[in-house]
């Protein structure tokens, strides 16, 4: 049996995942962002952080906060910037604390181009309970800082 609808939030699937077991090693490192004292100690462990909304959606709302030498730099689309500690904590409260994200871990998976892409493998058990694979995907994000959703493209 194939399921192609929606099984629930991202931090729902992680969950599912870890108790699950087989794949639990290959989760990046996740956690609720509700309180910009613990965004900021996750950025602080991980100097990278992606945050996006539990609930999918296509790639949008989605942002990268890095740790740089005097401040941080916000990234999105296709826009950076840098903001100050203060700045930093402006745009929490103004775009995520309230919004049902999550934070994680950012992995560094760029092409030549310096595009990002991620590839996925979708899963699903036999008539057996075993995992087996259904299907490989990989995307790109061109000329976009921090998804690869083809979903954000704009056509020209």
């Amino acid at each position: 049996m194939s399921v192609t609808e929606k099984i629930g939030t991202k931090d729902y699937v992680y969950k599912k995942i870890k108790e699950e077991g087989v794949f639990s090693h290959l989760i990046i490192p996740t956690g609720e962002c509700s309180d910009f004292d613990d965004f900021r100690s996750f950025l602080q462990q991980h100097t990278q952080v992606i945050l996006k909304p539990k609930n999918g959606v296509k790639g949008k709302n989605i942002y990268m906060v890095s740790i740089t030498e005097k401040s941080y730099t916000l990234s999105y689309h296709q826009n950076e910037e840098y903001v100050s500690k203060k700045g930093l904590r402006d745009f929490f409260y103004d775009f995520i604390r309230d919004k049902q994200y999550i934070q994680q871990k950012y992995i560094n998976s760029r092409n030549k181009a310096e595009d990002p892409f991620d590839c996925r493998i979708r899963l699903e058990k036999n008539g057996k309970g075993r995992w087996e694979v259904a299907v490989y995907l990989i995307r790109i994000g061109t000329n976009q800082k921090v998804t690869s959703n083809t979903s954000q493209r704009q056509c020209e």
